[in-house]
């Protein structure tokens, strides 16, 4: 391949028509896989297709551009090191390289191939890394994943430049070359390229067309999710301490729930059945190496679809993009995970208000879930609700701490609750903030508020502290209120009968005037206004480190109906009467067991129909490191 004169920019133009038909071809690759996987066209997203499609194209397109221009730096380069030998040595062949042409022209390839690397390693390095974790050959591979990537990648790399050398320093790219030529100056090729300008072109300006004329007019929504937060620990349901008065005053303004149940007792089975609508058997992530399918429908994608800005902001890693939730935000903020290491309340409260204020103007979902009253419970000087303990619990409270403590008395349960409660007022001070500046941009009365929780905690009731596995109420039972402007009537109603968190997403999407087919459940607002009857209630036990432990319980009224897989045991409990779930009606109760029984066998029928193994987590060494120091992770 001659660099110099006509043959030399023909063989570039010929290189880069054939690279963008290529790229192009590759987006067009990308764009339709991501869309069958997620299985746009069977949920009926179709504006999902049209910007997946162009953002395919658009970001190859950039690679492209990126490449090429790498390229032809490096063409330049060898150009002036060739005139520099031709004038040292004017007898040398044209077509002869000295070494440093070589070694230049190799490093080109190299640093094109690193580009590609960086660019889709999100689309191959999963497959290697679940290769990795489930092959018995190399085991200390299985969570050292970073070093893996970076050995891959090093490997890849020199293997390549060595290829590269070898193909530039014996003239085969020639060959190549004139092969490249033939083809593209066949008029199929010259047909691909004007189809591959046209199809950039064309894309945007459709687009951008549809996105002027689609734009949505309903009210915007927030979702306030916060870890590990229990109930009965706030003032709006009967606490007799205030440790939330931001959130109270939203209660007093909306709906309040009073008897709300997650469908599990930990983290990421029940974020997945608040933006899926799904139970845990159905979408699969129900232990710290499974996540969410893709094909399944997300409560961002439902918006997004709509053309709402959808912006995720989270401080928990069982709810960032490893385990599936970025699908379907146009922003997601994981900047601010740091498990129990310290305090992010304000730095994700920072985050929301920033994205308040820049879109303002615009219609968006906004999903915030908040860790702070998660273990390790940390003790803050404004709200030191335990100040005066003088026993033997250390002043910032860790779980592994509580499970290996033999005898706690009275004092130290009221100290671990004291500084759970500090924990609380610590993140409703900058939930505050974030409705203050709402108040500031004048979007208060244009926004849908929900709050809830993902799971509750325990504190010594049955011998344990923290949370999984058990379906007991201090677990399943969980704050809900939901503040809609738009239903006045409703301001101060409170709801006593059991519903169910997972219908929130049909709820806040109908909220605003947006389509919910295919969401199971029910609105919960129409529940509240007598519009709707009550539905079943179910939520799964599971456990983090496998499958194991596994329990269901399905709640009726004031019955509650607990099955235990392990070893096929039920439990029957009136919450009416017995709240704590301490005496066990399963032998006491045969007319209201029956009862129970035939629509608990239906569901459990229906969960082995439908049960689903979700997807592989593929989890980086930070994330391993810190689900284990959380203690979801080893013995």
């Amino acid at each position: 391949m001659s660099l110099h004169g006509r043959e030399g920019k023909e063989s570039i133009c010929a290189l880069l028509a054939i690279e963008l038909v290529l790229f192009q071809i590759l987006a067009l690759l990308l764009a339709a896989r991501q869309i069958l996987a997620n299985d746009y066209f069977g949920h009926g997203m179709y504006t999902l297709v049209l910007l997946n499609f162009q953002r395919c194209v658009n970001y190859c397109l950039l690679i492209f551009v990126a490449i090429a221009a790498v390229s032809l730096a490096g063409v330049g380069i060898v150009r002036t090191v060739r005139a520099r030998n031709e004038r040292h040595n004017p007898e040398a062949k044209v077509w002869r390289r000295s070494q440093t042409e070589n070694l230049l022209l190799s490093a080109v390839l190299l640093v094109g191939f690193l580009i590609l690397m960086f660019a889709f390693k999100s689309e191959f390095f999963p497959y290697i890394a679940e290769f990795l974790r489930t092959s018995g050959m190399v085991p200390w591979w299985k969570h050292r994943l970073t070093f893996v990537r970076g050995m891959l990648t090093a490997v890849a790399g020199v293997a390549l430049f060595f290829s590269a050398y070898l193909l530039v320093s014996t003239g085969l790219q020639r060959k190549l070359v004139s092969a490249m030529l033939r083809i593209v100056n066949r008029s199929i090729v010259r047909g691909l390229q004007i189809a591959c300008i046209g199809l950039i072109v064309l894309l945007n300006l459709f687009a951008l067309f549809w996105v002027r004329t689609h734009v949505p007019a309903g009210p915007n929504v927030i979702m306030i999710s916060i870890d590990a937060l229990r109930a009965d620990h706030l003032a709006c349901y009967g606490h007799n301490r205030i440790t939330s008065p931001n959130l109270d005053t939203l209660a007093e303004k909306g709906v309040v729930f009073e008897m709300a149940i997650s469908q599990a007792p930990w983290t990421l089975p029940s974020m997945a059945t608040v933006h899926t609508s799904l139970y845990p058997y159905e979408h699969g992530a129900v232990s710290y190496g499974r996540r969410m399918k893709d094909r399944v429908a997300t409560l961002a994608e439902r918006f997004r679809n709509s053309l709402y800005t959808t912006i995720g902001v989270v401080s928990a890693t069982y709810v960032n993009s490893t385990y599936g939730f970025s699908q379907g935000f146009t922003v997601f903020n994981q900047e601010n995970i740091r498990g129990a290491a310290g305090t992010c309340s304000a730095e994700i409260t920072d985050a929301a208000i920033r994205y308040v204020r820049e879109h303002r103007d615009d219609s968006f979902f906004l999903w915030i879930h908040y860790f702070d009253p998660h273990d390790t419970y940390l003790r803050h000087e404004e709200f030191d609700y335990g100040a005066g303990y003088n026993g033997s619990l250390p002043l910032d409270v860790k779980l592994s701490i509580l499970k290996h403590t033999k005898s706690l008395n009275d004092a130290d349960l009221k100290f671990v609750r004291d500084v759970y409660d500090g924990e609380i007022s610590y993140t409703d001070k900058h939930i505050g903030r974030l409705f203050r500046a709402l108040e500031e941009t004048g979007l208060t009365d244009e926004t849908v508020i929900a709050v809830t929780a993902d799971h509750g905690e325990e504190f010594g009731e049955r011998g344990g502290f923290g949370h999984g596995k058990n379906v007991y109420q201090e677990l399943v039972r969980v704050p809900l209120f939901i503040y809609d402007p738009s239903r006045p009537e409703l301001c101060g109603r409170r709801v006593q009968d059991p519903v169910e968190i997972r219908t929130l997403g049909r709820t806040l999407l109908e909220a605003v005037g947006l389509d919910a087919d295919g969401l199971p459940g029910l609105n919960l607002i129409r529940i509240a206004a007598g519009e709707e009857p009550l539905a079943h209630i179910f939520s799964e036990g599971s456990y983090a480190k496998g499958v194991d432990k596994r329990k269901l319980a399905y709640i009726k009224e004031n019955w509650k109906l607990i099955m235990n897989f392990d070893d096929g045991t039920y439990e029957l409990y009136n919450l009416a009467a017995d709240p704590d779930e301490r005496t066990n009606l399963f032998e006491h109760e045969p007319p209201v067991l029956m009862e129970l029984m035939l629509v608990f066998e239906s569901h459990l029928s229906e969960l082995h129909k439908n049960k689903a193994p979700g997807m592989p987590a593929i989890l980086s060494d930070e994330e391993y490191k810190r689900l284990k120091s959380l203690g979801y992770i080893g013995d």
